[in-house]
């Protein structure tokens, strides 16, 4: 069985591999099924966009979209409705969580959204509309979060929604996942990664081009011959596999 630092299962040459680092300091979400977005208006204001410090004593945790009054909102992506609730901030708020474990937050909606906890949305079904509730805002917009955690609209790990979505308009294939920093590729390692080379030799099913890779070195490591020492380790194999004695020492 496969031994890599944190936990990863892979059933075959195209399944997808799911990494959980054990003992980080910081959200990682599993890589999961690949989602398509959608940004929901083609205005962001990125002069003040995410991290700005402009007239804020706080960084911006999100991305603004200035539109008119009561103008229906679509959601970014396929997903279920987590959370719908009021904070003295950001007003009337709406939460989606999606397949690739990451949340889209809507802030400042004018009222309560028609919807309940558990609905299941659509890419561009009207979820909202936008507003300017709560005390955190000086006019009617969209303030848009996206977080690896159901509760950042509100406070905790944040990314920069602009980004996430428009790295992310077309559905990756299981070739190519991504969430969370972590990375799976089959067919190389990506420039500007730090990778390891998921393998095992013996395998006859073309696993030399296959990689995981961090945006930064996590220490990741793998091996195709037993524990690695001093390293934290799981076994990866699948029982089913057809070539599953080969993987019984990585």
């Amino acid at each position: 069985m496969g031994h890599l630092f944190g936990r990863s299962t892979r059933r075959s040459k195209f399944a997808l591999v799911s990494i959980t680092l054990i003992g980080s300091t910081f959200a990682t979400p599993a890589l999961a099924a690949p989602v398509c977005y959608q940004l929901p208006f083609n205005n962001p204001n990125l002069a003040d966009g995410f991290g700005s410090t402009m007239d804020r004593a706080n960084p911006h945790r999100g991305v603004d979209f200035p539109q008119a009054a009561d103008t229906p909102i679509p959601a970014v992506a396929d997903g279920v409705v987590k959370v719908i609730t009021v904070s003295s901030c950001l007003g009337n708020e709406l939460v989606i969580g999606h397949a690739d474990g990451m949340y889209s937050g809507y802030s400042h909606l004018i009222r309560r959204p028609d919807l309940k906890e558990g609905d299941v949305v659509k890419k561009g079904q009207i979820i909202a509309n936008v507003g300017t509730t709560g005390t955190c805002t000086t006019g009617n917009h969209l303030h848009l979060t996206m977080s690896p955690l159901e509760s950042g609209w509100g406070g905790g790990t944040v990314i920069d929604p602009y980004k996430y979505i428009t790295e992310h308009l077309t559905c990756e294939t299981p070739c190519h996942n991504s969430a969370g920093g972590l990375s799976f590729s089959c067919d190389g390692a990506p420039a500007g990664k730090s990778c390891v080379n998921v393998n095992e030799p013996e395998d006859p099913d073309s696993w030399a081009d296959n990689f995981v890779c961090s945006d930064s070195d996590l220490g990741l490591a793998w091996s195709s011959d037993g524990p690695i020492p001093n390293k934290r380790c799981t076994n990866v194999a699948e029982a089913s596999d057809t070539h599953a004695s080969a993987w019984s020492n990585n």
